[in-house]
């Protein structure tokens, strides 16, 4: 298991938000603040009991991955609270 807070610059750039009732563009604008993210990644790792071959080193791994804070994808990288979720499986042979 992994854990992580990180406080990560949210750039400045205003959000446009195109409104169709009035056909125009709304503009908030954003300061540059510093925001918390978190970032979880947890898992296990299952070996098979194996009364043949007791160096047996196969396993099954079952990963799950948590994130929020700012988008780590965006190029402007001014989306706060963004959510992730992620779940792996893994076959050491």
């Amino acid at each position: 298991m992994s854990f992580e807070a990180r406080r990560r610059l949210r750039y400045g750039y205003p959000i446009y938000k195109y409104d169709d009732a009035t056909d125009t563009w709304e503009t908030t604008p954003v300061r540059e603040s510093m925001t918390m993210t978190f970032n979880v990644y947890a898992g296990w790792k299952f070996r098979p009991a194996s009364a043949e071959r007791p160096d047996d080193l196969r396993a099954l791994g079952l990963y799950f991955h948590f994130y929020r804070g700012i988008n780590p994808y965006g190029q402007l990288r001014n989306y706060p609270g963004y959510p992730f979720f992620g779940v792996s499986l893994t076959y050491d042979g």
